[in-house]
């Protein structure tokens, strides 16, 4: 049985409601508290698990149930089959409700997501190798995101040219991740893994949303770690990504009145750790996008090329 409460609280120039009297620099604000009540319980026998859970919700929107069950097999002592569902819900962020600009509209009567998923999985394990296959199906309602409306008649005239922020009807989606790799203790090579995860989604194409398309469509990743000069390991991970979706790309900075819209293009980043370790002495360099890739992310925003950086760690009382 347990329990939270969170209350949070924002001053913003733009979110929120308008104060009577200015707070420094700040002309809006608004609060909201949120609660949670839920009770848990797990069973084990033979090669049979389940377990479940069930909730409350509390928040200015009103009272939300939510659930989960999750059943599991052993077939054997290297195999687990499961399988689950559950119920969740999120709140509208203050900038869903608030945010305004001359070119995105907001909207006050947002009301929070729901959404069910059905899990499904099997996980293979023996001695130094391990396997996973994991599978996920989600019915998403109410989902929050901001639409572009363009500048025809059949659009509200408010709302021409302009992002807004409002739910649709509903989105399903679908998961899948595969991942095998061979870990060990001793010798050169300590570990090597491979991965692949892929999303779709049913959500119709006509619609111009600013960030509920712009999903991960295809993550292909390789680990390999190894170990030498007995204190020394070195941690190399290449991943090749694939977001779904456009983005609005302004070929003059600063000038916004020339746009446009440019689609995601695959890229790929290889990053590294070398790490020296004695005893409660950790020496260590992390080195991120190694090959220097120019890539844009979520928004069409450029993100770093290589950087890199090096920290100590010291343990005591192992």
């Amino acid at each position: 049985l347990g329990g939270d409460y969170g209350y949070n609280h924002i001053f913003s120039t733009n979110l929120g409601f308008e104060l009577p009297e200015p707070h420094g620099d700040y002309t809006h604000a608004d609060s909201r508290h949120t609660g949670n009540i839920w009770l848990r319980h797990a069973k084990r026998w033979r090669r049979f698990d389940a377990s479940a859970s069930a909730g409350v919700s509390l928040t200015p929107y009103g009272t939300s149930a939510l659930w989960n069950i999750d059943g599991g097999w052993k077939p054997s002592e290297s195999w687990h089959v499961g399988l689950g569902a559950s119920q969740s819900m999120r709140l509208p962020t203050f900038t869903d409700l608030y945010y305004s600009s001359p070119a995105q509209i907001n909207n006050l009567d947002l009301t929070p997501e729901r959404a069910v998923t059905f899990r499904l999985g099997a996980d293979y394990a023996r001695g130094v190798w391990s396997a996973s296959v994991q599978s996920y199906y989600r019915l998403g309602r109410d989902l929050i995101d901001w639409v572009w409306y363009d500048d025809i008649p059949s659009n509200p005239e408010a709302w021409r040219g302009k992002w807004h922020s409002e739910q649709t009807s509903r989105l399903n989606t679908f998961g899948l991740e595969i991942s095998g790799g061979y870990t060990s203790g001793t010798g050169f090579l300590r570990r090597v893994t491979l991965s692949y995860g892929y999303i779709t989604t049913d959500r119709r194409e006509d619609i111009v949303a600013k960030s509920a398309m712009d999903f991960m469509r295809h993550k292909a990743a390789l680990s390999v770690g190894v170990h030498f000069l007995r204190r020394m390991s070195l941690v190399l991970t290449g991943s090749v990504y694939d977001r779904n979706g456009e983005y609005t790309w302004y070929p003059v900075a600063g000038d916004s009145s020339q746009s446009e819209q440019r689609s995601f293009e695959p890229y790929f980043l290889l990053d590294g750790r070398l790490q020296w370790e004695k005893g409660w002495c950790r020496l260590y360099v992390d080195a991120t996008n190694i090959t220097d890739s120019r890539y844009c992310d979520m928004g069409g925003i450029p993100l770093p090329g290589f950087w890199c950086i090096a920290g100590v760690t010291l343990t005591f009382g192992r």
